[in-house]
């Protein structure tokens, strides 16, 4: 996954990860409002942490603001009943502490699927239909991802052996990360099934004891994309690249969102909106619950 693109990857600058063990407990509260308006929830992000989060049938929403110390400004989540989100961040004077300001982000992490066993998993289809409305300043670091821990044990941040990034979008630059390999898995693109090189790079980052290992695509870059990804010819890939069997392994939860921010700019806006969801035993599923077969 490393040796490929070095060039490219070191070329261009800054970015990344590390949400890691932040993410997987969140805690606070949300505004409920009438089911008439068509929104199930508004959830406005504390600055900094700990978020306002909402809860919901099969996960929850969080603005997870969790590398700011401080800033002036707004950052809200609204989630609509048809299962769509909003989230806008307009940040000033911003001091972030970490590698990023935050991972806003969807969780899945109740349903008879989750934690799920690594041998059990022969069927994981993931759908993001994202577009993103603004970044500014236009150099800000900036992904949509797929995130997930890859565990010993199935209890949360239990036994952590890897954190796994899916990008589907990045702004700015690959990741500041060692290149372990390059990889071609399919995906449905706009409609469109296509052939997709993943660039796949490993690093540790804000003093992690387990690597990240990010998978990002080398041939399809745009703000506002619509993906279908199968999350086990990831995990077949990660096993070849690291020369290592992970069937006994668990995935407590499966989180979707945009990592975002840094510290070299004091003012930051990142807006976007995000359809989502999953389909495994040929069904599908959003956070609110199931949505089809």
């Amino acid at each position: 996954m490393r040796r490929v693109a070095v060039a490219v990857c070191v070329s261009i600058v800054i970015i990344v990860s590390g949400i890691a063990a932040f993410f997987f407990i969140p805690s606070g509260g949300y505004t409920p409002v009438p089911d008439s308006s068509g929104i199930a929830a508004i959830v406005t992000g504390a600055l900094p942490d700990p978020p306002m989060d909402a809860y919901f049938p099969l996960g929850y929403v969080t603005p997870s603001m969790w590398g700011l110390k401080s800033a002036d400004g707004t950052t809200t989540m609204t989630v609509y009943n048809s299962g769509s989100i909003d989230f806008t961040s307009d940040l000033w004077n911003v001091n972030v502490g970490g590698s990023i300001t935050g991972y806003p982000h969807v969780g899945f992490n109740l349903s008879p699927y989750f934690p799920m066993r690594i041998s059990e998993l022969t069927s994981l289809t993931a759908y993001a239909s994202f577009d993103i409305y603004d970044i500014s300043p236009f150099i800000l670091s900036t992904d949509f991802s797929y995130d997930f821990y890859v565990q010993s044990s199935p209890i949360p941040r239990d036994g952590i052996q890897y954190e796994v990034m899916i990008w589907e979008f990045f702004s700015s630059s690959y990741p500041l990360s060692r290149v372990i390999g390059l990889v071609n898995i399919p995906a449905t693109i706009n409609g469109e099934e296509r052939d997709v090189s993943w660039l796949i790079s490993e690093a540790k980052y804000n003093g992690q004891n387990y690597p990240t290992v990010i998978f990002a695509p080398m041939n399809f870059n745009s703000r506002a994309m619509t993906w279908e990804i199968s999350i086990p010819e990831f995990i077949g890939a990660m096993q070849k690249v690291l020369r290592q069997n992970l069937s006994a392994d668990y995935i407590p939860e499966l989180n979707l969102g945009s990592e975002f921010g840094t510290a070299l700019f004091p003012n930051e806006i990142c807006d976007w909106t995000l359809t989502y969801w999953y389909e495994i035993g040929n069904k599908k599923y959003d956070i609110l619950g199931k949505i089809g077969a």
